[in-house]
């Protein structure tokens, strides 16, 4: 059986992105990449604070989302 990777090993640049604070009932390491939950993220900028949800495969697929 294959073992699972998280999200914190498949893409750990998302780490910095993922909103802790709402997101806290969530933990980081518990999600895959593949994962069709809806969750909040922060952008990475230095000059923006956006906050947006969305789903986690639409921040890891093909054509990845962001800020």
């Amino acid at each position: 059986m294959k073992k699972k990777k998280f999200l914190p090993e498949t893409h750990p640049h998302l780490c910095a992105e993922w909103d802790f604070e709402k997101n806290s009932k969530l933990w980081l390491e518990s999600v895959t990449h593949g994962s069709e939950k809806k969750v909040w993220w922060i952008c990475s900028k230095k000059e923006c604070s956006h906050s947006w949800k969305t789903l986690i495969f639409n921040r890891t697929g093909k054509k990845p989302s962001g800020c």
